[in-house]
């Protein structure tokens, strides 16, 4: 899909980007000259880096605005005529439209990284999990998932790229599950050398 594609391509950028940072580390000899000409070509990728999220929102929000904009008219035009399941299925297209352009948003943020100082605050992942698998549920409701997710759970970071990673992890998780007969997500913690690590496994 445009989404999947999209990040493949925005990955595979960072990839490069990371892969430059690499061999600027690793070469100490002539560092000087190797830091000059690293750093113009990490300016190039992120001109490159900027168009591509230029691209991203010219071209992709545009339809999905069309998209919420009939699906609105259809409901309040048609309403009347429509039975529950029909409203059901409207509101789940307008959910669905919402949360890609909410990820685009995302993406373009993540793509303002290297620019832009984190905006660190406390982030409750209990509640964050929890409103990414309601989602999920809500979209596949001939899954029976049990689902564990650990009260209290807290970290400090930026919202939007923890959302990110979240939403990347869990749905994974609830894809490569589905297979499972009695698929099961358990999302928690554990201390490890002074340390919080947060964890999301599946069966």
């Amino acid at each position: 899909d445009e989404i999947g594609a999209l990040v493949d391509a925005f990955n595979q950028m960072i990839h490069t980007i990371a892969k430059q940072n690499e061999i600027i580390l690793a070469n100490t000899d002539n560092l000087e000259q190797e830091v000059h000409e690293r750093t113009k070509e990490l300016a190039l990728a992120n001109k490159e880096l900027e168009a591509f999220s230029y691209s991203v929102s010219h071209d992709l929000k545009a339809p999905l605005r069309t998209i919420e904009g009939f699906s609105l008219a259809i409901e309040e035009d048609y309403g009347q005529q429509l039975d529950k399941t029909a409203l059901h299925y409207l509101s789940r297209v307008r959910a669905g439209s919402a949360k890609m352009s909410q990820l685009i948003s995302n993406l373009l943020q993540l793509s303002r990284v290297t620019r832009l100082e984190l905006n660190k605050q406390d982030v409750d992942i209990s509640a964050l999990s929890q409103k990414i698998l309601d989602d999920l549920t809500g979209d596949h409701h001939e899954r029976t998932v049990d689902i564990s997710i650990q009260d209290q759970l807290f970290a400090t970071g930026d919202p939007i790229l923890i959302e990110i990673l979240l939403d990347n992890l869990i749905s994974n998780a609830w894809k490569y599950s589905q297979k499972v007969t009695l698929a099961k997500i358990e999302i928690g913690s554990h201390a490890h050398l002074g340390s919080t690590v947060f964890y999301i496994k599946d069966n």
